[in-house]
């Protein structure tokens, strides 16, 4: 006999069992899974595929009161018990010992919309689950911190707490598995060679960048500084020296070249994988700056100027390239991934209108997963960003309510990995997904950082809703917006802690300094 216990949402921790009834010899087998098909029962592919994972304990009864303590801990919605060989009734009470980092959240965010705060608050949930001890993809799978998501993990997390501890961590961790040649793996701790990504490297070093702008703290950097030179040694060893690539990194074929979980362009010399190199170069220079290190920082600008002249040529035809073959003839291909990022970088601002038009032409579509090139929830995120910058807020709040909410359509109270998981094979609880959270946040209640350590900011909110309230966490203490429209007018009121200087931009209006304390306007 087998029963299921819904949680009713993702549990992380460790399974206690109390169990009377049972005899000798007899067995209780504990599953636990993120999704049960009401007919087939708990949904596991095959453990012995890739990091596909059944999770299970077989308990051996004695005859008495049975206590089972689980040692590791586990991700899941469902519990599923199976008696074997049993007699009569087992009377069984079932606990968790939750696992989770002790993250003191401050944000809040509601608003008009009840579907976007149930999205708002499925992403708290799957940001919460997805930290332990460190940053982790997801907490059903591999538990596995990595890095690429991080990046997007912490950016959600400094909208939740100005707790920036596990980036920090993360930081160190992935510096010390380091290759030889000064790559990092793509996620630590681990043994994995497979898990080598060149890509992510470059991500390690924008999150450097990433820490400084959070915290406003050097010391990470100071500390960092000798392994960031030996990273960004190996990309200064690969770029192409001459010929119609020449400035251009190449794929290579040693390692993993992630990008994103689409069939985006990846061999030869890609323009993803170069933009986030001409990224990881602004940042280093910033970095070896704020330092010191003067000589380092004119090496980097200096690369990074003509890393940018190298990518500008992957520019043709009034679209970014998926990159050069290695011919160096061009690949043209239909993916917004090259778009984004090089809106987020900057580049070529002539031409950035027919880019941001695409990007919101995308984001109009309904969720098609069988577009080749759409980018998968972790890419969103840097999609999202290029058109909040570009002052697409409403673009962007319109996606997440059609994109996000299909997840809430489909009984999911966390957002999965990618578009429409399959259960049992991709995670219904994956934290890179989870960044509305924090778009919802900078584009209704309109808050945007634009200082180090949020000495600064900018409140500036989009009216495409009724109304919106909210709280976004500073080292300084929190920043409070409430506003609601009526047929008069937006009215509303903004908080802003002491240390933090803050500019009220309202459409139409000049922008005006805030003190600290509470203020009350009108749109």
């Amino acid at each position: 006999s087998a029963v299921s216990l819904d949680c009713a949402d993702e549990v992380v921790g460790s399974l206690e069992l109390d169990i009377e009834g049972g005899g000798s010899g007899e067995r209780l087998d504990v599953l636990v899974c993120e999704a049960v098909h009401p007919e087939r029962g708990p949904l596991f592919d095959d453990p012995r595929q890739g990091c596909r994972i059944a999770f299970a304990d077989r308990i051996h009864l004695t005859g008495g009161v049975d206590r089972f303590r689980q040692i590791d801990h586990w991700g899941f919605r469902h519990i599923v018990l199976v008696a074997r060989g049993t007699t009569r009734p087992l009377r069984i009470r079932v606990r968790v010992r939750t696992c989770l980092y002790p993250l003191e959240v401050v944000g809040r965010f509601a608003s008009a919309d009840p579907r976007l705060d149930a999205i708002h608050a499925a992403c708290v949930r799957t940001q919460q689950a997805c930290m332990l001890d460190a940053y982790v993809d997801c907490p059903w799978r591999e538990q596995a911190q990595w890095w690429g998501d991080a990046r997007v993990q912490a950016f959600n997390t400094f909208h939740l707490a100005a707790d920036a501890r596990l980036l920090a961590r993360g930081i160190r961790s992935i510096a010390g598995q380091e290759v030889p040649n000064g790559l990092t793996y793509g996620h630590a701790p681990t043994i994995a060679h497979s898990c080598i990504l060149p890509d992510f490297t470059l991500t390690w070093v924008s999150t450097l960048h990433d820490h400084w702008w959070q915290t406003g703290d050097t010391g990470l950097i100071r500390e960092q500084a000798p392994r960031l030179r030996r990273a960004l040694a190996y990309f200064a060893g690969m770029v192409a020296k001459r010929g119609p690539a020449k400035g251009l990194l190449p794929y290579d074929a040693r390692y993993w070249l992630f990008l994103d979980w689409c069939p985006i362009f990846k061999g030869g010399y890609p323009t993803l994988y170069n933009l986030l190199h001409l990224q990881a170069l602004r940042h280093a220079a910033k970095l070896f700056a704020l330092i010191g290190a003067r000589v380092d920082a004119a090496d980097c600008q200096r690369r990074a100027v003509a890393c940018e002249s190298a990518v500008g040529r992957l520019y043709r035809n009034g679209a970014w390239l998926g990159g050069l073959d290695w011919e160096g003839g061009s690949v043209t291909q239909d993916s917004p991934h090259g778009e984004a990022l090089a809106c987020l970088l900057d580049l070529r601002p002539k031409q950035r209108a027919a880019s941001v038009s695409g990007l919101r032409t995308l984001c109009a579509e309904s969720l098609d997963v069988t577009r080749p090139m759409r980018p998968s929830p972790f890419f969103m995120h840097y999609v999202l960003s290029a058109l909040d910058a570009a002052g697409e807020g409403a673009a962007v709040v319109d996606c997440i309510r059609r994109w996000w909410g299909d997840m809430l359509d489909r009984g999911l109270v966390t957002v999965e990995e990618v578009w429409r998981s399959v259960p049992g094979n991709q995670s219904l609880c994956h934290a890179w997904s989870a960044h509305p959270l924090a778009h919802l946040a900078r584009i209704l209640l309109g808050v945007r950082q634009t200082a180090p350590a949020w000495k600064q900011v900018t409140i500036a909110p989009t009216f495409c809703l009724d109304a919106a309230d909210g709280v976004v966490p500073t080292p300084h203490g929190p920043i409070t917006v409430a506003w609601r429209r009526s047929a008069t007018g937006v009215r509303g009121t903004v908080s802003v802690p002491r240390g933090v200087r803050a500019t009220l931009a309202l459409p139409g209006a000049r922008a005006r300094r805030l003190t600290a304390g509470k203020t009350a306007w009108t749109a």
